[in-house]
Parts: C-alpha cells; structure tokens; sequence
C-alpha cells in the first residue's frame, strides 16, 4: 500500500513539473502534448484500524527449590572412656635416655641437682659443677673439671650456648641441661674430650 502511495505521489510530482515547463514556455506545449497522460483521480482508501493484540502473558516457573541435603548425626565418642588407655609423656624421659647413652656418672650427679631445682652457676661447687664442667668439654670447650664453677666455666658455658644459638645465661637449669644433653647425642659425642 505504501509503495502504490509512493509512485502516484511521485507521478503526480512529475506531472506538476511538467506543467509548470509548460506554462513558462509556450512553445515547448507542443512537444510535451503527446505526453500528456490523463491521471484518474483516486478515491481515498480507508484503512482499516488494526485491532490491538493483547499477548498474554507468559508464567515464568517458579524456582526450583535445591533439594536439602540432610547430614547423619555424628556420634559421640566419650573420651574418658575407661577401656581406653592414657599415654602420658614423662618429661624427664629424654633426659633420662640421654644420661643412658652417654653413660658419664657426672652428668647423672649435675642432672639429680638440677631436678632438685637447684641452678649450677657461678660459685658452684661438688659433683654437679663438675658434671656441667665435663659436658662442656665434651662440647670442645678447653676447661677443668674441678668442680669448681667460676668466669672460665661461665664462658665455656655462653660459648656452647652462643654456638648453637641458644639463650646466653649466667646458670644451667634442668631445660639447658636437656638441650645440651640432645644437642652432644645428635653431634655423636658420647665421652668427654
């Protein structure tokens, strides 16, 4: 329909052209009057009125519900449950298998001394200073083990000390003496220098 409208649209533009040559010049009148071309006239067309189309409406789904996934109960263990056996960590044991291994009756007077709580320093006389004296020579120290523990045993003992990168002290304790105890088995040294 609308290409119809065009082309007598455009027909009529050119016709109207047309006559306006011609009545600008007569004399061209004479060659255009065989073209002349009788146009109908066109009755309007009516055009329908198109319906509105409703378009439903299209239900989207619901969700989808994920399924529940349901966890067994987990049962209780009773812990203190009397069948079960307690293993408890002795904490002198390391000590102990140490003082075994390296079998120095020293070590066992100095290890006795310090478990009493007693502290090996400056000043310190009897076995247990000759124990500590006999452990830093095994560590290569260049000592006397007179049982007499003064500035030479107290370097000795920050040297061994400052070796291995432990905390540098005045005094042994049974927790350096255990250190030191691992610390000469792991270097294989089992009888003092």
């Amino acid at each position: 329909m609308k290409k119809l409208l065009s082309v007598l649209l455009a027909a009529a533009v050119l016709l109207c052209g047309l006559a306006v040559l011609a009545e600008q010049d007569g004399s061209k009148e004479d060659r255009f009057s065989a073209l002349r071309i009788r146009v109908p006239t066109v009755p309007p067309v009516e055009v329908p009125e198109i319906p509105e189309i409703e378009v439903p409406e299209v239900p989207t789904p619901a969700p989808t519900k994920k399924p529940k996934i349901e966890v067994p109960e987990i049962p209780e263990v009773d812990v203190d449950a009397p069948d079960v056996p307690r293993v408890t960590a002795d904490p002198a044991a390391p000590v102990e298998s140490a003082l075994a291994a390296l079998g120095v009756t020293d070590y066992r007077a100095l290890y006795d001394a310090l478990s009493r709580g007693e502290a090996v320093g400056d000043g310190s006389r009897g076995d247990a200073a000759r124990g500590l004296q006999q452990l830093l020579v095994a560590f290569g120290q260049n000592i006397k083990a007179d049982g007499i523990v003064g500035p030479k045993t107290l370097a000795a003992l920050n040297a061994v000390q400052a070796q291995y990168e432990l905390p540098q002290t005045d005094r042994l304790d049974a927790e350096g003496l255990a250190t030191l105890l691992s610390l000469l088995l792991m270097n294989g040294q089992d009888e003092p220098k």
